[in-house]
């Protein structure tokens, strides 16, 4: 059961490395997350694969990257322990391929 109603819905910053890390912006807005007072943050678009990335700062999730991301993630867990003393927040990463709209190698669904 989610603590109360609010939430942060998934958005992109497309702040993170060129390698799909979440760099030092990511990681301040996902502190300001947790510290915020939602209860349930529904992270936002990360790729799957390199060449599913809409943008070259898009998260990426992988082996390299992952360690990456759950810093990310205890940072914000964190952040919201420090200012509201409980364990109750959840958090999840919406997973994503761009598809025809990836930046690198857009996949055509058919020719016209």
């Amino acid at each position: 059961m989610v603590g109360n109603r609010w939430c942060i819905h998934p958005m992109e910053g497309c702040d993170g490395t060129l390698d799909g890390r979440p760099d030092e912006l990511t990681l301040r807005r996902y502190r300001r997350f947790g510290a915020g007072g939602a209860k349930l943050i529904w992270g936002e678009a990360t790729a799957v694969v390199e060449e599913g990335r809409a943008n070259p700062r898009q998260l990426l999730i992988n082996e390299q990257t992952a360690p990456d991301l759950e810093r990310m993630l205890r940072a914000c867990r964190q952040a919201h322990r420090n200012a509201f003393g409980s364990e109750d927040l959840v958090i999840g990463l919406q997973l994503t391929h761009s598809g025809r709209y990836s930046y690198q190698q857009p996949l055509l669904a058919f020719h016209d």
